[in-house]
């Protein structure tokens, strides 16, 4: 079975703080084309970038990896999902990431 370890916690939880951080400021993100790399789509949105960073280091005293912020911005910008065709998260899943 897998150790679930605090840093793994840590790490998948900043993820969803700066999606929530997006999430808010909305109205600043600007679309991305599927198959465009972590650092197109941070440069394109790189005014949000820069706030969700400062906010999440402000509120948790964590910074954010260029790969937690790229994560973030693609998870925001998916097409949305649906609890009826999507399993929950899972341990393994978080290993992975």
């Amino acid at each position: 079975m897998y150790d679930f370890k605090m840093g793994d916690w840590k790490y998948r939880s900043m993820i969803y703080a700066a999606v929530g951080t997006i999430h808010f400021y909305r109205k600043d993100f600007v679309p991305f084309n599927e198959g465009e790399t972590y650092g197109v789509i941070m440069d394109k949105n790189k005014v949000l970038v820069a706030r969700v960073q400062e906010e999440v280091l402000n509120l948790f005293g964590y910074e954010l990896s260029e790969q937690q912020i790229g994560k973030a911005l693609v998870a925001y910008g998916c097409p949305a999902q649906s609890v009826a065709e999507r399993l929950a998260a899972t341990r393994d899943e978080a290993k992975a990431a």
